[in-house]
């Protein structure tokens, strides 16, 4: 795929994404404001952990000396010690970027601060440009001050807040904030992160290029227009104190605008949701939903198109699949797991979806069995069907397969109002017992009622989650451990028994006290939708949670996922840092060659590399990748070999005369290129597709052998 296809991809995704922005998504700020997107990350030093995570923060914060001592284990030059300590300075401290709207290409400035830990943002910047020219980075100075060069554009380093951050601007002079803010977290809590957006700006940014770049959607983005142009202002935030963790969201006066992506605003959970659910319910979610807004979209792309997909099914199935299914469903929908619907984990998963006209549904339900069994019958010999019986004063169905012990029997009835699913018989039994009595419901539980005491408005929610945090973190407990073990072990040091986080979870009885429940609710404010949602403190206490809901097995290999991808990228993304600054090393070398061969050869371009090894410029080795051997054993380190000479030392910084070849043959995303000019840059293997096809790099191609 074509750097260009991606682009596209990606532009058209962006779009469809705003266009189905769910109010969760949301980020704000004043109206007349250029701001088109300002998000700020405290920074890892700044976080005040909870008391059960104590210990694994601290070796988390130790991760920086076990990063450091990489490049000198892996070989690695030098100056990849000073980029991992820089990464690891940068990532510890805090962050703000923020985008604004220009009148110059391509729409949008950014700026870019960070705040390191330990060490100012003069001695961080310091650093990086000289680490930047030692190795050939992209990076000029002239009597204006020190840039980066980009894609896009040459991007100002400088330093501000008295010397302690250091900002990367292009396109504007207004530099970003680092100090992330409150917005609606609750009084006495700390903020580690918090977002804006103005989402009409974001939206016309995207539409722009969109229509330049598929002149084909223009139309579509005209039909759609409103989805921009009634966008409106959101913000968020992220933060904790003593025994909770907290995300708010706020969206600015999007009534009008929700409610035309198919939010009813008159649609609020009653007792009755709540009736349907157990009251040892583990899990719940009760959200809006309607398929209003997406089948008005899928009429406009068929009205374009000539087609009539709904029609088409219907000749097909003998039933009206929009008017019959698709619009009937609706308006809310009820998902949870309890114990008595099968012990409180995935498999007793319920799900109710409430129906406009529950008749018109079964009506057309059993056509479709009927025909669906005597596919099976005629295809699978038996082997599958869906078999009807009684449960609970209901018919029930359940897909079976006779025969062949698959451990798995979904179940559903049509109850009263409303589609009943459950994973398993014993599931559906007990859901609609509980829809059938007037008993205890989850609105009796405790746990429940602690969920969302101090976070439900008097007037109503939108959309209520709960989760039984405590019951899960119990079952996670080991793969909890198993994680701290993996967190002790990453920072040790082979060389240095010294350093050892030593334990890092807390004994169970500790761990499993105090355990707050998961409540989030989403609600009206005039004309703001308002998302809260309030968990436990401890990210030990969620991470266990999680490892138990995702279920059994596949617990287990989340929790071997989590090990390896979540505590150990860092690990990784070091390893692959120094892998890349040799070889860009190695590109700047080979560059430096050729031209001291031309010096004293009258500018003549090397005839070979035995003939640049030959006067000492450079070793075989220098021609050997970190990244290689390349899989063709046709060359790693290469340079041009047919480019005159007057190229070849032209000094043009978009003259390609060396490459990696094998980070691009053997699949790498990234490239180090070498120019005349003698800068190394570090580019993606589409953008060195693009590269060799223009005009001053013909033969390029050829020359590396990239055929």
């Amino acid at each position: 795929m074509t750097r260009s296809r991606t682009r596209k991809f990606a532009l058209v995704a962006s779009f469809a994404g705003l266009a189905a922005t769910a109010p969760l998504s949301a980020l704000a700020q004043e109206d007349g404001d250029d701001v088109v997107v300002d998000l700020r990350f405290g920074g890892i030093a700044d976080i005040e952990p909870h008391a059960k995570d104590a210990a694994a923060y601290e070796a988390v914060m130790m991760l920086g000396e076990r990063l450091a001592e990489i490049p000198e284990e892996t070989e690695g030059p030098e100056e990849a010690r000073a980029l991992i300590e820089l990464a690891w300075s940068w990532l510890s401290g805090s962050t703000g970027l923020q985008l604004t709207q220009t009148n110059q290409a391509p729409g949008l400035a950014l700026a870019l601060a960070a705040t390191p830990h330990g060490m100012s943002g003069e001695d961080f910047t310091d650093i990086m440009t000289e680490v930047m020219r030692e190795t050939g980075g992209p990076i000029d100075e002239d009597d204006q001050g020190t840039y980066l060069s980009t894609p896009i554009g040459r991007a100002r380093i400088d330093t501000v807040n008295d010397g302690s951050t250091m900002s990367i601007t292009l396109g504007t002079e207004t530099h970003a904030a680092t100090d992330p803010l409150m917005y609606d977290l609750p009084a006495g809590s700390s903020s580690i992160m918090s977002g804006q957006i103005h989402l009409q700006k974001l939206g016309q940014f995207i539409a722009q290029i969109i229509s330049e770049e598929e002149p084909d959607l223009a139309e579509l983005i005209e039909q759609y227009r409103w989805v921009i142009d009634e966008a409106p202002l959101v913000d968020f935030a992220y933060g904790n104190d003593a025994t909770y963790q907290y995300i708010t969201s706020r969206t600015h006066s999007g009534k009008d605008w929700l409610t035309k992506l198919g939010m009813d605003p008159d649609v609020t959970i009653t007792g009755d949701q709540y009736a349907d659910v157990p009251v040892d319910a583990t899990t719940l979610y009760i959200v809006p939903f309607s398929l209003e807004f997406l089948l008005s979209i899928v009429d406009q792309l068929a009205e374009a198109e000539g087609e009539d997909p709904f029609g088409e099914l219907e000749d097909a199935l003998g039933f009206d699949v929009r008017g019959d299914v698709l619009e009937n469903l609706g308006p809310r929908i009820t998902y949870y797991q309890s114990l008595s619907t099968g012990g409180g984990g995935l498999t007793s998963a319920v799900m109710i979806c409430e129906l406009e006209d529950a008749e018109r549904l079964a009506s057309t339900h059993e056509e479709l069995r009927n025909q669906l069994n005597e596919v099976l019958d005629e295809q699978a010999r038996g082997y599958v069907r869906v078999r009807s019986w009684e449960a609970a004063g209901h018919e029930v169905f359940s897909f079976t397969t006779p025969g062949i012990p698959l451990p798995f029997e979904p179940s559903w009835s049509i109850a009263g109002d409303s589609l009943v699913l459950a994973a398993s018989p014993v599931g559906i039994v007990a859901a609609l017992d509980q829809i059938n009595t007037d008993g205890s419901s989850v609105s009796d539980s405790p746990v429940f009622k602690s969920a969302m005491a101090g976070i439900s408005p008097e007037a109503g929610v939108s959309t209520v989650s709960f989760s039984d945090t405590e019951w899960f973190a119990r079952q996670g407990y080991s793969t909890s451990n198993f994680m701290t073990s993996a967190l002790a072990n990453a920072v040790r040091s082979p060389s240095d028994p010294s350093r050892d986080a030593g334990m890092l979870m807390p004994g169970y009885q500790e761990f499993t006290s105090g355990i707050q429940p998961m409540g989030a609710v989403e609600y009206w404010d005039g004309d703001d939708y308002v998302a809260m949602m309030r968990m436990d403190g401890s990210v030990l206490v969620e991470v266990a949670e999680f490892s138990t809901q995702m279920g059994g097995i596949r617990g287990v290999a989340a929790a071997a996922a989590m090990q390896a991808g979540v505590l150990l990228p860092a690990l990784g993304n070091a390893r692959a840092s120094a892998k890349q600054l040799k070889s860009a090393t190695q590109v700047r070398g080979l560059g430096q060659a050729i031209v001291l061969y031309g010096d004293v050869n009258n500018g003549e371009v090397p005839p070979s590399y035995d003939a640049l090894v030959d006067e000492g410029y450079i070793t075989h080795e220098m021609l050997v990748s970190p990244f290689g051997p390349s899989y063709d054993g046709r060359g790693d380190i290469v340079m041009r070999t047919t480019l005159p000479g007057r190229e070849m030392y032209s000094y043009k910084a978009s003259v390609i005369v060396a490459i990696d070849r094998a980070m691009y043959v053997n699949g790498e995303d990234i490239v180090n290129v070498g120019f005349a000019d003698n800068h190394v840059d570090v580019v993606s293997y589409w953008e060195l597709d693009e590269l060799l096809d223009e005009p001053q790099n013909e033969g390029a191609r050829e020359d590396f052998m990239l055929d």
